[in-house]
């Protein structure tokens, strides 16, 4: 078997074009490896950031507090509401909306009346009268305002 003979110019040219698909590889390979160090260092970060989380228990559950039974002052200037936990006793909440000043009073734990055994009685109405008997309200010149506790 005979090789013909290989001239220098395609020699030249096959080694350029070797070296240059080299420095193609090589750049394409390290211009996404600053990205890889910038995600790694920013994944190390998040893991030490973020504490373990607890799972919730019925004690969180307990202390969670909800707005009920709010009122607005004739003026506007003025709004009271029932602040109260899920278990335990609550606050009568109320808020001057200008200046921001907000007194509190303390208020009992008041169990919710079971609805009547009568078929014929509207539920709705019966649940309206009894927030009513929890709404703070206030008085027509919007200086006091009137609970139960």
């Amino acid at each position: 078997m005979r090789f013909g003979k290989v001239s220098n110019a395609q020699s030249k040219l096959r080694r350029t074009v070797s070296v240059f698909c080299l420095v193609a590889l090589l750049a394409t390979s390290f211009s996404s490896f600053p990205l890889l160090i910038v995600q790694a260092s920013q994944t190390a970060k998040q893991a030490k950031a973020v504490p373990s989380k607890r799972p919730l228990t019925h004690k969180d559950y307990d202390s969670w507090r909800s707005i009920q039974t709010w009122q607005i002052s004739r003026d506007g200037k003025f709004i009271a509401y029932a602040y109260t936990p899920q278990d335990g006793d609550g606050d009568i909440v109320v808020r001057n909306v200008v200046s921001g000043v907000e007194w509190r009073a303390p208020r009992g734990y008041r169990p919710p009346v079971p609805p009547p055994d009568d078929p014929g009685t509207n539920v709705a109405e019966f649940q309206a009268g009894q927030a009513r008997l929890l709404r703070p309200f206030f008085t027509a010149d919007s200086r006091f305002a009137v609970f139960g506790t």
